[in-house]
């Protein structure tokens, strides 16, 4: 049995009191996509059933509430734990040192602006998949990076805002078969 969050389960809970009521009754100021999207998860769920336009709650919704949430089981502890060991961030060369070409390489790239304590792996794949002479439409970037959609467009516009300070922007173009191609102009 699936666990309800707060939303479904104070939904469930009024709909119990009047079984005869359809649970849109009971969503309060819940309106259009997050609704349906509620009533959906419950008929998924076997909580509710579907009679038109409308849901109304069954014996496994009446259950379900009655359900006492599962505990989660603790840990013995055996002693101290030790924390995880950090990695050292590289030290830059000192004066005099010579440096590999690899290092080197790295320092005369692209610099990407990065903000903050986020990791700039993700934004610097984006970056180098729209440098690229054919750029990237955004399920290629999609699949690259394994982010949902809206991750990748938001990565997107974080992007757009760092490199205009650099007079750069994302170029987006339709390809030959209608799919939006975004490019570092």
């Amino acid at each position: 049995m699936k666990a309800l969050t707060n939303v479904q389960r104070k939904i469930l809970t009024a709909a119990s009191k009047q079984p005869k009521l359809p649970i849109e009754e009971h969503m309060g100021r819940m309106k259009g996509s997050a609704a349906r999207q509620v009533a959906y998860s419950l008929l998924c769920s076997g909580y509710v059933i579907e009679d038109g336009d409308n849901h109304y709650i069954t014996d496994e919704g009446v259950a379900a509430l009655s359900a006492k949430k599962a505990k989660p089981a603790k840990a013995e502890k055996k002693g101290k734990q030790k924390p995880a060991k950090e990695a050292k961030a590289k030290k830059p060369a000192a004066k005099g040192k010579k440096v590999s070409k690899k290092a080197k390489a790295a320092d005369t790239e692209a610099v990407t602006p990065t903000e903050g304590d986020k990791p700039a792996k993700g934004r610097q794949l984006l970056i180098n998949m729209m440098s690229r002479e054919e750029g990237a439409t955004g399920q290629q970037m999609v699949d690259a990076t394994g982010w949902q959609k809206g991750a990748v467009f938001g990565t997107l516009s974080k992007i757009r805002k760092l490199l205009a300070t650099s007079n750069q922007v994302i170029a987006s173009d339709k390809d030959d078969s209608g799919k939006l191609v975004y490019k570092i102009a």
